[in-house]
């Protein structure tokens, strides 16, 4: 098994996360200052405000989230009910799973009708 290599190490990812919490550097700067993605920014954001500093470690396996809670999450979803980054946020779900969940409901209710 090979281990996940990160560009930056915690403690940066962790100043940067913080430095824009606390308004001293925009979303863009800290992209520019870390060399990553803006939508790393947004997502380390979201880790950090959700569990802390820790949450920005590497992560040694993929999280398993229960039938029902992906399922929560979803009907909320579907019904209107946030976004995916604020779903993934008020759910403690580490990725945007949510979305791939909702994108294959919608997927398998189209097939359901079309065949109808």
């Amino acid at each position: 098994m090979t281990k996940r290599l990160m560009k930056l190490k915690v403690e940066e990812r962790v100043k940067l996360v913080e430095s824009c919490l606390n308004n001293e550097l925009s979303l863009s700067e800290a992209a520019r200052e870390g060399n990553v993605s803006l939508p790393t920014i947004v997502r380390w954001l979201r880790l950090y405000e959700n569990d802390g500093g820790t949450a920005l470690l590497t992560a040694p396996k993929n999280r398993h989230y229960s039938v029902a809670l992906k399922l929560s999450a979803t009907i909320d979803y579907l019904n209107g009910k946030g976004s995916y980054e604020e779903l993934a946020k008020t759910y403690k779900l580490r990725s945007l799973s949510v979305k791939y969940i909702a994108v294959r409901f919608e997927k398998k209710k189209e097939d359901h009708y079309s065949n109808c």
